[in-house]
């Protein structure tokens, strides 16, 4: 796999510790922007989000170039699980599902990284491109907590 993907997968969440380092809990829960997202709710998206994203990629081993849809939050039953938990409970179920999602991930084969799936919007992409896809993302909703920490000044 190439590099980039592997170091992402590998060390990308670890932005997100840097980021919230001396945020006080209340700044991490509070709604900056109205109608937008805290930075607990964005990280704990991002966890959900991953335990998603892990069971389409098992399809896409499982089927042949199966329609996985598109992930809608407000469709998610799970999501509000995560929402309930504390940011630190947020941050560590996601590191210790990270581990192995990325482990998983990175030792796959070059025939196993070319199957493919159909995103609705999207169309038709290889699992190497899903994971770009997930990686992407994940960076723009770390970009949204680094946006809402400027407001904690």
């Amino acid at each position: 796999m190439e590099t980039f993907l592997t170091e992402s997968l590998l060390h990308q969440y670890e932005e997100i510790l840097f980021l919230l380092k001396d945020l006080p809990d209340d700044f991490i829960l509070a709604n900056h922007i109205p109608e937008k997202w805290s930075i607990h709710q964005n990280l704990a998206h991002l966890g959900r989000y991953q335990e998603v994203f892990h069971k389409r990629m098992e399809k896409i081993m499982l089927e042949d170039t199966p329609d996985v849809g598109r992930y809608v939050h407000t469709e998610d039953a799970g999501m509000e699980d995560w929402f309930s938990l504390s940011t630190q409970e947020v941050i560590e179920k996601t590191q210790a599902f990270r581990k192995a999602f990325a482990q998983q991930f990175i030792s796959f084969s070059p025939e196993t990284l070319s199957r493919k799936g159909i995103h609705t919007l999207l169309g038709s992409m290889q699992m190497k491109e899903w994971l770009h896809f997930f990686i992407l993302h994940e960076k723009h909703h770390i970009y949204t907590i680094f946006k809402l920490k400027m407001h904690f000044r």
